[in-house]
């Protein structure tokens, strides 16, 4: 992921101290009063700034909707699993095979918010790094461990032998939300727009949880449930902690 694309995603890129070769703006965005901020940290961190057309910006970025801001970044370092077994985030998020590269940021978002700080996800069948996904993101990706894996099934296997309970999320038959009290380790499991977590990853899970809705459509969207259920399990903690 060379490029990053978005006034905020570049500005959080910068306040994460992630290393920017250069940063690309068009005219009238570089001379904004909002961008003023992002400007300063970029001279005082070293970083070169530079003009350039809409035309120019989206065939570096080979995306449109980049806001007239583009950065260019250094290749983030590969985590692996056992990087974050090391870690010990108190709620990681796994991600079963997503499609939609926005419904991806928008989940990277929710989760740090809402205290995930580890997300597992397939290397193959599953939407990647783009800077379209960054910039959904809101530079949420700058604050989160990410770990790409090839089997999803073993990633889970080895957050169990960790000590985490793993949740899938079902839109019916798992333990209604309201009475699900999460406590030690949580990983939560989210799944494909369409399909939803794969058999074989339900099976795996220690329990399902169900969002009751009262409407008359099928399902939320999954960035939508997945946010619902972080905010969940984070006041279900700071409660716990204040009792």
């Amino acid at each position: 992921m060379p490029f990053i694309k978005g006034k905020r995603a570049v500005l959080e890129a910068l306040k994460a101290g992630h290393a920017l070769s250069a940063i690309h703006m068009v005219k009238d965005v570089a001379t904004a009063p909002e961008l003023a901020p992002l400007i300063a940290l970029a001279e005082d961190t070293g970083v070169p700034l530079y003009t350039a057309t809409k035309d120019q910006l989206e065939a570096m970025a080979q995306e449109g909707n980049t806001q007239g801001i583009i950065a260019k970044m250094a290749a983030r370092k590969e985590l692996s699993m056992a990087d974050l077994l090391g870690r010990d985030h108190p709620t990681v998020l796994v991600v079963d095979h997503l499609e939609d590269p926005f419904n991806f940021g928008a989940i990277m978002r929710s989760a740090e918010l809402f205290g995930a700080r580890g997300i597992v996800f397939p290397k193959d069948r599953h939407a990647a790094l783009t800077p379209g996904v960054m910039k959904a993101a809101s530079g949420a990706i700058h604050y989160l461990d990410l770990v790409r894996v090839a089997n999803i099934g073993n990633a889970i296997d080895q957050l169990k032998r960790h000590g985490y309970w793993v949740y899938g999320t079902t839109p019916e038959q798992g333990t209604p939300l309201r009475d699900w009290e999460p406590s030690g380790r949580v990983a939560l499991v989210v799944g494909n727009e369409q399909r939803g977590i794969s058999q074989r990853v339900l099976r795996q899970c220690d329990g399902l949880i169900t969002i009751e809705t009262c409407g008359q459509l099928a399902s939320l969207n999954v960035s939508v449930a997945t946010g619902i259920l972080l905010h969940h399990v984070m006041t279900h903690r700071s409660q716990s902690t204040d009792s």
